[in-house]
């Protein structure tokens, strides 16, 4: 009974180190795509600011900067509309 619950948890145990070493194998495989896809999306970037020239490229910096301050106002003015939301229709 000893013997055959000891290979047991041995079994157990190498499952589990072989799981965990799957697993970590997954995650470095999942960092290395991220990066190699950020490594070419930065190259893309590259060939357009070179292709449109600084000019044009730091207008559309502009314009893609303006888009995410409109969008970050857009969001709070929608998270307080719907935290006060409540509370207005309760005053009148």
């Amino acid at each position: 009974m000893l013997k055959q619950a000891q290979e047991a948890a041995e079994k157990i145990s190498n499952e589990y180190t072989e799981a965990h070493a799957l697993r970590s194998i997954a995650r470095l495989m999942a960092e290395i795509g991220a990066k190699r896809r950020d490594e070419e999306l930065l190259k893309q970037a590259q060939e357009v600011w070179e292709k449109i020239g600084t000019s044009k490229a730091e207008g559309l910096r502009g314009i893609a900067i303006a888009m995410t301050e409109i969008g970050a106002k857009q969001r709070d003015e929608a998270l307080l509309k719907t935290g006060s939301g409540s509370r207005g229709e309760d005053r009148i």
